[in-house]
């Protein structure tokens, strides 16, 4: 198991990158967060997240 502090930087950075990314070409705080399906944020930070939570036992 790793600790958390190794593993967060891994899951939190590819998300902040896209988000960030997402900022730059649309340049407008208000369309950056909004949900566009399938949103490719959302299914990066779950994907994520999902080897975080799943072989934490």
């Amino acid at each position: 198991h790793y600790p958390l502090n190794f593993v967060t930087p891994g899951t939190m950075l590819p998300g902040a990158l896209m988000l960030d990314f997402t900022m730059y070409l649309t340049r407008n705080w208000l369309v950056t967060p909004l949900p566009v399906a399938p949103n490719p944020v959302a299914i990066k930070i779950g994907d994520a997240n999902y080897d975080v939570t799943a072989f934490g036992e």
